[in-house]
């Protein structure tokens, strides 16, 4: 068991997610950054889609109530026992130790995996918590002062070569993001004379403080955004919507849509967020720049590629 002596600001416990239930309305919710949660497993020797505990923005104190390892992916300063001890790196815990993790440095986010993960309860086969329906993951919410998780069996971590420098490089939160065009990609230049792309491209976009796990919300500063003529922004018919959708609100703000999104929605559906950037949109913080740049299907699939072999590195 690990118990929790203070949970952070907003802890959960997530794994890759449910898949497949998208149509029933049921958000695929799981880890915001999948790509540092599977990098942080597959170096305690956990499978990727171990249950861990994500971090936001404030890390937490916890007190192991066996022997365990633990590891912490992510930028925050971390300490056993009163002791300094380095992120990304496996960490025997006694009985009895604590564990502190200070506040997320880069990004937003970071993950508390543990050598066999945390054994909460699966809610459609998995363990990741949608804290708006208060189902899965420890209780369906955040996690609360002396709450105990139980710890799955596990042999200790074998040792793995230091993260590469391309790999910490794609590890790193970045405020470009690649898209590919939506549904509703014409609908701008049909509806107030713009091309969507350029609008998105051109304009400087800022998140808000009233993002969340559900999903980003950006205000544009200037640039080709203040061509818009928000009174004749109206609804669509409603569509299926993805992981990464960007849409248009009749603000004239964009709703980036995350992993406890709806899954659908009648506003206009300009982009997505190509699937290897989905990660860095789960580290923006509130006030974070964000610039956004279009890219051929080709270019979308060699990225997932390319970071599917750095992860490789961490198999082997």
């Amino acid at each position: 068991m690990m118990r929790v002596l203070q949970p952070g600001l907003y802890s959960t416990v997530q794994d890759l997610g449910r898949q497949g239930y998208t149509a029933w309305g049921i958000s695929p919710s799981g880890a915001a950054d999948p790509l540092t949660f599977r990098a942080g497993n597959l170096l305690l020797g956990n499978p990727e889609s171990a249950p861990a505990v994500e971090l936001t923005a404030t890390g937490g104190r916890f007190v192991a109530e066996a022997d365990m390892y633990v590891l912490l992916a992510g930028a925050a300063t971390v300490s056993r026992a009163g002791a300094a001890a380095a992120p990304w790196k496996p960490l025997r815990l006694r009985a009895g130790q604590e564990l502190t993790i200070g506040p997320i440095t880069q990004g937003l986010r970071g993950y508390l995996c543990v050598a066999g993960g945390f054994q909460a309860p699966l809610w459609l086969g998995s363990a990741s918590t949608h804290v708006p329906s208060g189902m899965g993951g420890w209780q369906g919410r955040p996690l609360r002062k002396d709450d105990r998780l139980p710890v799955g069996a596990a042999a200790p971590p074998r040792r793995h070569s230091p993260l590469s420098a391309a790999l910490r490089q794609e590890l790193q939160p970045r405020a470009l993001l690649r898209l590919t065009p939506g549904p509703h990609v014409g609908w701008l230049r049909a509806s107030v004379s713009i091309d969507a792309p350029s609008w998105l491209e051109s304009t400087p976009w800022r998140t808000l403080p009233d993002s969340n796990r559900m999903g980003l919300r950006l205000r544009h500063s200037g640039g080709l955004a203040t061509l818009l003529d928000t009174s004749r922004i109206g609804e669509v018919l409603s569509v299926g919507v993805p992981l990464g959708a960007v849409q248009l609100t009749p603000s004239g703000e964009l709703a980036l849509l995350l992993v406890d999104s709806q899954t659908t929605g009648g506003y206009p559906l300009l982009a997505s967020v190509i699937s290897a950037d989905i990660p860095a949109t789960g580290q923006l913080r509130p006030g974070d720049r964000v610039q956004f740049r279009f890219v051929a299907l080709e270019a979308a699939r060699q990225a997932l590629l390319h970071q599917e072999a750095l992860l490789q590195e961490l198999r082997v």
